[in-house]
């Protein structure tokens, strides 16, 4: 999985590429906390898979993101 963030107009949009499972959702958590955005926009286009784990992942994004 590759994870890249660009800030745009006062929004973080994470672009993803690859699978979001256990192994790699982790990493995608570390880009998430480097840059601890106020406003985010998450781009799945690209990801071919999403396991419990990746998905638990992106609600803990969306709670810390709704608590700041």
């Amino acid at each position: 999985m590759q994870v890249e963030c660009v800030l745009k107009e006062g929004v973080s949009v994470f672009k993803v590429d690859g699978e979001i499972n256990i192994s790699s959702s982790p990493d995608l958590k570390k880009a998430y906390e480097k840059n601890s955005p106020k406003k985010i926009l998450v781009n799945l286009s690209r990801v071919s898979y999403i396991d419990s784990s990746g998905l638990a992942t992106l609600v803990e994004m969306l709670k810390k993101t709704k608590s700041q």
